[in-house]
């Protein structure tokens, strides 16, 4: 039998044997323990590269002065403190002051003003 030590706590350390078969054991479950994190850690990886090629849902990266919309389908109202599209699944609203598009390709908008807010609607006849 091995002696392996379980705790040391003010100096005074406890000891416990271990056989063979119990060493066995607490290997086959730090084995289990480490492949279900790596289990959890594939998911949220697979998780987020799904996220970033889903192509049926609006992405917006935005901060204060520019918006970029993305899966931009149809331009729905434009105005200088409004601007509507549809993404497919849902119509997202920006609204702010003094918008310009500064560039609209392949679905994609990139928008410049004074952004105050950005909206998501989900029409009842969308998937």
């Amino acid at each position: 039998m091995e002696r392996g030590k379980l705790s040391e706590i003010g100096g005074i350390s406890a000891t416990i044997k271990m056989g063979a078969s119990s060493l066995f054991f607490y290997s086959q479950i730090f084995v289990i323990c480490e492949l279900l994190m790596s289990y959890a850690f594939f998911m949220k990886l697979l998780n987020e590269i799904t996220y970033d090629f889903d192509i049926r849902g609006p992405k917006i990266t935005a901060s204060a002065k520019t918006a970029i919309i993305e899966n931009v389908k149809q331009v729905v109202l434009i105005s200088d403190t409004q601007v509507t599209v549809d993404t497919g699944r849902f119509y997202v609203t920006v609204t702010g002051d003094r918008f310009i598009i500064s560039e609209i390709w392949e679905g994609r908008m990139e928008l410049e003003g004074e952004i105050t807010g950005i909206e998501f609607y989900k029409t009842s006849g969308k998937r």
